[in-house]
């Protein structure tokens, strides 16, 4: 109730628009609707700012509306809560209202809106999830949407195709990798047939991909994806230049750790990976200098840990935090 007060979207029906722009009515109106029915007021700084109703009072309210009036108050509902999306969903300065707007998402209707504004909202939420590390309740938002999208979306939507990206990144921080692996292989296998190389979305389920597979240990396959984004992204892609290296870097460091099979003895990994970095461009070149003081930097790092002890872990912490998720 707060947010549609503080709102108002511009499209309100005149009843509610009437009362949302005076609050002395407002107020009086909410008072009048405590009084006479079940719903409970929660009282803030400014005044009523929630109103709270059990679910199976609210499914009769909503059982003796019309089709169309239904239809009218969920538009109300989703229109609102776009308005409050404050659009940057990485700021923890905006936590507290992403926190705010979640619980309303199912019940508003918001899951199975058209609009662009709604749809948006709930990438927003979902990538908030991810960014304040709510991996569970990420992972349960993003296949309750699925499992709504699907039947209104195509597969390869720009949305759609967020939103599976981010299932599969909420399933490996769940550690669930191969469930992950499966999620992000189907969307490269099928971008790959049909959209080009350098296509945004197909270097961030590359990417994605990639992680998943250090994760799981298969760091061959995971830098040869990474090598593919390398060579294709820019500054201004999903997955920018510079992750895209630091990324390869990584992966290169990964298998320049790993002992020869021909001896005991394990290969330099500073050598080794920043060999493998330049793969991609000419020796010479600054992108080369720069690829490999990341990669020697990566390197020597990973070369320095305890990998009896420790290499499993550390190695699943990295594909969580430092690729572009």
């Amino acid at each position: 109730m707060g947010l549609l007060w503080k709102e108002r979207p511009a499209n309100l029906p005149p009843r509610i628009a009437a009362l949302a722009s005076d609050r002395q009515a407002w107020d009086a109106a909410l008072l009048r609707l405590a009084e006479t029915s079940a719903v409970r007021l929660v009282f803030g700084e400014d005044g009523a700012e929630r109103a709270e109703v059990h679910r199976l009072y609210h499914s009769l309210l909503r059982e003796g509306l019309g089709e169309d009036e239904r239809d009218l108050f969920s538009q109300v509902a989703c229109d609102t809560l776009a308005a409050a999306d404050p659009g940057d969903p990485l700021d923890n300065r905006t936590w507290s209202r992403y926190a705010e707007l979640i619980p309303h998402l199912e019940i508003s209707g918001a899951l199975d809106s058209r609009r662009e504004a709604v749809s948006q909202l709930t990438l927003n939420c979902v990538n908030y999830l991810r960014g304040r590390g709510e991996a569970r309740t990420g992972l349960w938002l993003c296949e309750l949407t699925i499992a709504r999208w699907h039947s209104r979306m195509a597969p390869d939507s720009s949305e759609m195709l967020i939103l599976t990206h981010q299932h599969a990144n909420m399933l490996r921080r769940m550690g669930r990798y191969r469930e992950a692996e499966a999620v992000g292989r189907a969307v490269v296998d099928r971008l790959s047939v049909r959209w080009p190389d350098d296509d945004p979305a197909l270097l961030r389920a590359k990417n994605g991909l990639g992680g998943t597979l250090v994760a799981l240990g298969v760091y061959r396959e995971a830098y040869e994806l990474f090598r593919d984004v390398y060579r294709s992204s820019s500054p201004d892609d999903d997955v920018p230049s510079s992750q895209a290296r630091s990324n390869l870097a990584n992966a290169a460091a990964l298998l320049g750790g790993t002992r020869s099979p021909s001896t005991s003895t394990p290969r330099s990994p500073c050598g080794a990976a920043i060999r493998s970095a330049c793969i991609t461009t000419e020796r010479s070149t600054p992108r080369c200098a720069a690829a490999g003081h990341s990669v020697c930097s990566a390197a020597m790092t990973r070369h320095s840990t305890d990998r009896s002890s420790t290499s499993g872990t550390t190695t699943r912490s990295w594909a969580d935090t430092a690729l572009i998720q």
